[in-house]
């Protein structure tokens, strides 16, 4: 027996889930900023570009799915974000420069920083229950 489970999505997920995304790549892209050059707004608005076109093709379908059943600061909605964060970061590394992402530590601090960044927003803008 073939049993679909159909997502539902409204337009109020939708903003929230476009607040979200913009919150944290805003955030993540100040974060990477401040460690890693000299702070400018530049490179924070063209960071937050960047986080943002990720989090939007990798994170925001996960979230309408995890989203069926909301859950605020679920642990296992932070596992999943970690391993889409790992798969979207790897991706880029490989995409951006060419390189093997697993051999760079910060690889693993960027994608465990964009998970848990993306989890928190999540879990403060979507992850509310229905009334």
């Amino acid at each position: 027996m073939n049993v679909k489970s159909k997502i539902r999505i409204d337009s109020n997920m939708v903003s929230r889930s476009l607040l979200c995304s913009i919150c944290a790549a805003l955030t993540l892209s100040i974060i990477t900023t401040i460690a890693t050059t000299n702070f400018h707004y530049i490179a924070i608005i063209v960071f937050a570009i960047f986080y943002f076109i990720f989090y939007a093709l990798f994170a925001t379908p996960i979230q309408f799915k995890l989203n069926q059943n909301p859950k605020k600061y679920h642990i296992i909605n932070f596992i999943v974000y970690a391993i889409g964060a790992f798969i979207a970061s790897a991706i880029a590394i490989i995409v951006l420069f060419g390189e093997n992402p697993l051999i760079s530590i910060g690889f693993y601090i960027t994608a465990m920083l964009a998970a848990l960044v993306f989890w928190v927003f999540d879990s403060i803008f979507l992850q509310t229950t229905k009334r």
